[in-house]
């Protein structure tokens, strides 16, 4: 199939899809109208088995999955999809891992992580005290070390500045690297781009 016959066969769904948008009737592949039925509404995710509503409600971002609870309370509150965001964003924390500090709510623990993030963002020193505080991250340079390494949303510029302050986090960061396989120029880039 050539490109011009690929367009032309787009242009033929288009105006297929605007058919039925406009009467409810679109050509079956027999060329014969065949009626369709109109939707009134879009469905509405707390009649879907929650397994797929699930699904459809992890695909969403923090912002997007707060606003979906307006509506669909008890599915946009599961802690399995904000458990998912919030190791997607911050992979590894202290707080993950401490026998003594159960996690009551992944949509709680999401919110100061977020916090934390964006108050690094604006001071790496103050971020990190936010973190310790809050328990989220243990003051240790391994650990510190490991939630640098694992986490997307903090400021590169503030994490060298806060490591430029604290070499002993900076090795174990560094420890961390996997330089297997790699031109070591290249992962010395590679290095110094994510930092």
């Amino acid at each position: 199939m050539g490109l011009s016959s690929s367009l032309q066969r787009c242009i033929e769904l288009q105006l297929d899809l605007r058919a039925v948008l406009a009467n409810g009737r679109t050509v079956g592949s027999d060329c014969k109208p065949q009626s369709v039925q109109p939707v009134d509404r879009f469905p509405d995710l707390a009649e879907l088995p929650p397994e797929l509503s699930l699904a459809v409600l992890s695909h969403l971002n923090a912002t997007d999955l707060c606003l979906a609870a307006c509506v669909w309370n008890d599915l946009a509150h599961d802690e399995i999809l904000w458990m998912g965001l919030c190791k997607s964003h911050w992979g590894y924390a202290s707080v993950y891992h401490n026998k003594g500090n159960q996690i009551k709510s992944y949509r709680k623990l999401y919110l100061l992580l977020d916090e934390g993030s964006l108050t690094f963002c604006a001071d790496g020193e103050m971020g990190m005290d936010y973190f310790f505080k809050h328990g989220l991250v243990d003051d240790d340079p391994e650990e510190i070390a490991r939630f640098f390494h694992c986490t997307s949303k903090l400021s590169a510029q503030q994490m060298r500045r806060y490591l430029d302050k604290h070499g002993d986090i900076l090795e174990h960061l560094i420890s961390l690297q996997n330089f297997n396989n790699q031109f070591l120029p290249n992962a010395l880039r590679k290095f110094s781009l994510e930092l």
